[in-house]
């Protein structure tokens, strides 16, 4: 009798190939973050953290970023500093989670943190 191997999804796949190309592990990390997209308004946008790593971490959004978009991180630490840094954008696919809490985030980002290529200032207006 033939043994059946069940088959993975398009997005199980999509998953493992992040995965091994991924430098940090990713935890799951219940926070927010405030980020200001130069194509979007002056305020900084208000996004859910769903995990973080040493490289980035994963946002819900209500909005679909392009690849390759630029942010303006901040986020205020329980003991009163901020952090702050560039982010960019790697990823963007329409969310599979279902949780009512999330009804306006119909997006899931990873972005990386950007140490390269723009000085480490702030952008006017924030």
């Amino acid at each position: 009798m033939e043994k059946t191997v069940p088959m993975k999804s398009d997005s199980d796949n999509r998953r493992e190939a992040v995965a091994e190309r991924r430098l940090h592990d990713r935890r799951p990390f219940d926070a927010s973050v405030r980020i200001l997209w130069p194509a979007g308004s002056l305020e900084p946008v208000h996004h859910r953290i769903d995990d973080f790593s040493l490289g980035g971490f994963r946002i819900r959004s209500a909005d679909q970023l392009a690849t390759g978009t630029r942010g303006f991180a901040l986020k205020v630490l329980p003991e009163g500093s901020r952090l702050e840094c560039w982010v960019e954008v790697v990823w963007c696919r329409p969310t599979t989670d279902r949780d009512p809490a999330r009804s306006g985030d119909r997006y899931d980002v990873g972005v990386r943190f950007v140490a390269d290529s723009q000085p480490m200032e702030r952008p006017a207006g924030v």
